[in-house]
């Protein structure tokens, strides 16, 4: 705020008439210093007290009555700056801008004044701080949040520079940087995707020599450079006490069915039937498809040697296929 000067040697008189809200008066002589405080016609009932912001060589400026009469002025009146009690009370308004009554001075007390603020050591504003700016106190030290910070929106200062954030520059939607920008995903054996499948259930049959479909699981590869790992648990195999189950792991771009390229295969030969001659094994392997065709994963159950009843998850055993998408 901007302090009224006192004048105590000031005397003059109007050399033109005042007109209510008239924002200048024309005085024979000027008070040295302003903004200051003037009184016309001190002592009658056309007293009036002025607040003034600046003067000329023969005038004053940025008049503004404070109080006393509101009436017009004629020339002549003569003009006064005494001790107004309003030169006292603007020291305690300022005061008790940054501070209570009781005189204590703390975060929720100080009135925020205009302009450049500067704070040493650490300061609690429980309202928050609003501002256009934050710039560094010390010129070459940067500015330090030691909790972070919380923002929906962070705006380039100087147009077309963009923002750099540890040495990465994110400008015009893009980042910018002389090295290389890696997501996990580009990393050579960095996992891309995982698909499970639901439980291959329980399947049976007397057939001999059959390939049977069993079970499936589909994946579309995000990259056509990407190698996929497969993984089959074959719980609950039961050839029904003679012959051969063989298990075979294929995949193709066709569902449903036995057909496609065999990734891997084992047999089972448990010569005991039902809970005695329930069985489990476990299949790898890794394709390449070189495409990012949907490709289907199969489960499928042949029996050799005889046409005993065979199972293929007996007794609820819960079976899977896992294939796990990963960067060549």
């Amino acid at each position: 705020m901007a302090f009224y000067k006192a004048n105590d040697k000031y005397s003059a008189v109007l050399t033109a008439g005042y007109t209510v809200g008239q924002s200048t008066l024309y005085v024979s002589a000027v008070p040295e210093k302003v903004p200051t405080i003037i009184v016309a016609a001190k002592g009658t009932d056309k007293e009036t007290v002025f607040g003034v912001t600046g003067k000329t060589t023969n005038s004053l400026t940025g008049v503004s009555r404070l109080r006393g009469a509101n009436v017009d002025l004629d020339a002549q009146t003569p003009l006064t700056c005494l001790n107004n009690e309003e030169f006292i009370n603007q020291f305690g308004d300022a005061f008790l801008g940054e501070h209570a009554q009781d005189g204590t001075h703390n975060a929720t007390k100080v009135g925020m004044l205009a302009g450049e603020q500067n704070f040493t050591g650490q300061k609690t504003f429980s309202g928050g701080i609003k501002t256009d700016t934050i710039a560094e106190a010390t010129s070459g030290a940067k500015t330090t949040i030691s909790n972070g910070v919380k923002t929906d929106t962070i705006d380039e200062k100087t147009a077309d520079v963009g923002v750099t954030i540890d040495g990465l520059l994110i400008k015009d939607s893009t980042l910018q940087t002389a090295n290389a920008v890696t997501a996990l995903s580009q990393i050579s054996g960095g996992v891309i995707q995982v698909v499970v499948s639901s439980n291959l259930g329980q399947i049976s049959a007397t057939n001999q020599n059959t390939e049977t479909h069993w079970g499936q699981v589909a994946i579309t590869p995000k990259r056509s450079d990407s190698a996929i790992y497969v993984f089959l648990a074959a719980n609950g195999l039961d050839n029904g006490g003679s012959g051969r189950l063989h298990i075979r792991l294929r995949h193709d771009t066709t569902s449903g069915g036995t057909t496609g390229t065999e990734i891997s295969s084992t047999q089972v030969a448990q010569d005991s039937a039902g809970s005695n001659g329930v069985s489990s094994v476990f299949l790898l392997g890794s394709v390449s498809p070189g495409n990012t065709t949907t490709r289907y994963f199969k489960a499928t159950a042949t029996k050799y040697d005889t046409s005993t009843t065979w199972y293929c998850g007996e007794y609820s055993a819960s079976s899977y296929i896992l294939l796990v998408e990963v960067r060549a």
